[in-house]
């Protein structure tokens, strides 16, 4: 007889627990993030470092497949933020650091981009904030200690910043609120730090003079050259000034002397035209009247000759053949009238046509001269008003504002011109190349 298992059912249970708990186990350490490698750092600067817009694309998207695997790795996500800034993209970078100091407070380098980026937005009160944040970190007890020489890299980074809001950036400062945070944040570091961070500021503090001192010779310089360009301009202006005022009066004397002889000779073609306008229009009435009493006659000669096709009586006949060779009488009257008065018309029109002719000739020989010389009165005006905003821009002082002097007050008073990232010391520090 087969003896009896003992508890089956308990340990199969058992074992399909020590299975599940094994699964998950496994299934945990799968989805546990791994530290991000060299290689892998390298692959995501690679591919961000040459600004492009198709490098950009390819960082977010290197970025997004490692985040999969190593997320919440500060390395991997301080990498991506020397991406964004090396893409230019300042307002994405900043707020990827902050998300970076979430995770790890303590990043010195991120801290060091954050100040970096507010300061070269010109957020100069966020950046004294986040410079006084730098300052508590480097303090703060860290394990392994923070090198010698990274501390005072730091220290000097924030004299360079204090060194740029206390030069090229105070007139957009508080002095006295810079003051108040630059004694707190030196207080902070101790005396070896102030000493380092003191450094820093001298360093712009020297550049900067050499390069104001510069910026203002050179406006000086300009302004000398400025000072006598208008001088020159002056005279040259007054002598412009002088002949536009001297053509003006003699165009508008031609002009005057123009526009008489041209009145002159329509006036006197006038008084003959108009009396032949009155002759003409008495031909044509008269011409007109010989014609109505055409029609008239015409008229009667039409009736007189029905009522004698129609007449019923050799009376009646007798007399519409007596009224037809009466009116034909009388029409052969009229056109002996017609052709005199014709002629008159004719002559009359002829003489009307050849004085207008005259008269247009005199418009069109004397209008194409009158025009031009309105014409060029109209562009002597012009001319004058623009030696009149000539001469006063003459007059106003110089500044020495130029394209030149601009583009070195931009270089000046810019915050790169002091403080370029450090981006392949950063890019060693990470992949070691």
């Amino acid at each position: 007889m087969r003896p009896k298992p003992r508890n089956c059912l308990s340990n199969q249970s058992c074992f399909l627990a020590i299975l599940l708990v094994l699964g998950e186990g496994m299934v945990l350490a799968q989805a546990q993030p791994t530290k991000v490698s060299v290689a892998e750092l390298r692959e995501l600067l690679d591919a961000g470092w040459q600004p492009s817009l198709a490098a950009l694309q390819q960082s977010e998207a290197t970025y997004a497949r490692l985040l999969r695997q190593h997320a919440g790795d500060t390395e991997l996500d301080y990498a991506y933020l020397l991406t964004l800034m090396r893409q230019k993209k300042f307002d994405e970078a900043l707020a990827h650091s902050g998300k970076i100091i979430l995770v790890d407070p303590a990043h010195l380098p991120t801290w060091r981009a954050r100040v970096w980026l507010l300061t070269l937005q010109k957020n100069y009160a966020a950046a004294i904030v986040a410079a006084q944040s730098l300052a508590d970190k480097l303090v703060e007890k860290r394990q392994p200690p923070l090198p010698r020489e990274q501390a005072r890299g730091y220290c000097q980074f924030l004299g360079r910043v204090y060194g740029y809001l206390r030069g090229p950036a105070a007139k957009d400062v508080n002095a006295d609120k810079l003051r108040e945070a630059e004694i707190k944040l030196t207080g902070r570091l101790g005396a070896t730090g102030s000493n380092w961070f003191n450094e820093g500021v001298k360093e712009i503090t020297v550049k900067f003079a050499a390069s104001d001192e510069e910026l203002k010779i050179t406006k000086a310089e300009t302004i000398v050259a400025e000072n006598q360009r208008k001088e020159q301009q002056k005279v040259i202006l007054a002598e412009q000034k002088v002949n536009a005022a001297a053509e003006q009066q003699q165009r508008e004397a031609e002009l005057s002397q123009l526009q008489a002889e041209a009145n002159a000779k329509l006036d006197q073609i006038d008084q003959q035209l108009s009396p032949a306008q009155r002759q003409l229009a008495a031909a044509q009435a008269n011409y007109n009247a010989v014609q109505v009493q055409l029609i008239d006659i015409d008229g009667s000669l039409s009736y007189w000759s029905v009522a004698a096709a129609n007449a019923l009586t050799p009376f009646e006949y007798d007399q519409a053949i007596y009224q037809i060779r009466l009116l034909e009488n009388q029409r052969r009257g009229v056109l002996a009238t017609l052709a005199p008065l014709q002629a008159q018309l004719n002559s009359a029109l002829a003489q009307v046509n050849q004085l207008q002719a005259q008269r247009d000739a005199v418009v069109n020989q004397y209008g194409s001269q009158i025009k031009a010389l309105q014409k060029r009165l109209r562009e002597l005006a012009g001319q004058q008003n623009r030696i009149a905003n000539e001469e006063k821009k003459a007059l106003q002082p110089s500044t020495g504002s130029t394209t030149q002097t601009l583009s070195m007050a931009g270089k000046v008073y810019g915050f790169l011109t002091y403080e370029e990232f450090p981006f392949e010391e950063e890019r060693q520090r990470l992949v070691g190349q």
